[in-house]
């Protein structure tokens, strides 16, 4: 996320809460492990939290304070843009994208936000919406392609210098990174490079499972990396990898109730369980169909029975 916080403001209502409860700062130590140095820098408004310590600081004081640490960013235009780029990529549209760039560009000529915002995640936000709307424009020839690859690893490596590409696996990156990330391994795939666009999509399937308790509003991008990454898998004949990802994603969906992904996520499921021979495939499939189908997605929803039909001869229901 964009760390832009009033910190000075949160650290004072954290105060409050923790005095509301006549606790001590040792008493949370004790508690939950936090250190008192660390309660008071936070306290103080000289630190932004980790969020394993707003993870903690919530057990000890029975609140939500991620819900409460998200009513203090200074500024959401930023946040407004990037949900609605999150949608526009799972809803296949190019030109909703290119209207965040646009509305990105307007976002920084509307006023002096950029002392609220670290450079580098400016880097990655104008990297990652000038790519997606090229990418979800489709027709890209291979060259046009390996360009924007060369500019997503430059971008990271310049915002990221500790980037290890052999050891992704190793890396701990932020939702900025990861949706680049995200975009770099379907250009990979598009070039056929399934082995290194896999072995980026695994990587955030990585930081997903250390993740996935913390993120409060940004389920979309990791629902995209695991749809993604179980499509690889299937690409590469990894049919067992391809249902138990497309069954993480399910859970995480059904968990977070954000359900905008959850049809495709049950026809990759179908898909791999026909494939691994298993009786049960249909269930999948036809959910997947009924889902479009109350969404009023039909064009989608024929386009599933096509394929279904075409190339695995399987009749959906």
């Amino acid at each position: 996320m964009i760390e832009s916080y009033n910190m000075k403001n949160f650290g004072e209502v954290v105060r409050t809460i923790r005095g509301s409860l006549n606790m001590t700062q040792k008493d949370v130590r004790d508690r939950v492990g936090i250190s008192e140095n660390a309660l008071m820098k936070l306290e103080k408004g000289q630190v932004i939290p980790k969020y394993e310590t707003l993870e903690l600081l919530s057990l000890a004081y029975k609140i939500d304070l991620m819900a409460l640490f998200l009513k203090y960013r200074y500024d959401t235009s930023l946040e407004t843009i990037m949900v609605k780029a999150d949608e526009a990529i799972i809803n296949n549209q190019p030109q909703i994208l290119q209207q965040c760039h646009e509305q990105y560009f307007e976002y920084l000529k509307s006023g002096d936000h950029r002392d609220l915002i670290n450079s580098s995640d400016l880097d990655l936000l104008e990297c990652f919406l000038a790519n997606a709307a090229k990418y979800y424009h489709h027709n890209l020839k291979d060259f046009q392609i390996q360009a924007m690859i060369e500019n997503i690893r430059a971008t990271l490596q310049r915002v990221n210098p500790d980037m290890k590409w052999h050891k992704l696996d190793k890396g701990r990156f932020n939702l900025w990174e990861i949706r680049l990330l995200i975009l770099l391994a379907l250009l990979e795939g598009n070039l056929d490079h399934y082995d290194v666009s896999t072995r980026i999509l695994e990587s955030i399937y990585l930081r997903f499972k250390s993740l996935r308790k913390q993120v409060v509003r940004e389920q979309k991008v990791f629902l995209i990396a695991l749809f993604n990454l179980s499509y690889h898998y299937h690409v590469t004949d990894q049919f067992d990898k391809a249902l138990e990802i497309a069954e993480a994603g399910i859970d995480y969906a059904k968990e977070t109730s954000d359900f905008t992904l959850l049809h495709a996520l049950y026809y990759r499921k179908g898909i791999a369980q026909y494939l691994l021979g298993q009786a049960n495939y249909l269930d999948a499939l036809r959910f997947a169909v009924t889902m479009l189908e109350i969404q009023d997605k039909q064009e989608m929803a024929k386009l599933y029975r096509t394929v279904s039909k075409d190339n695995y001869q399987i009749e959906i229901p």
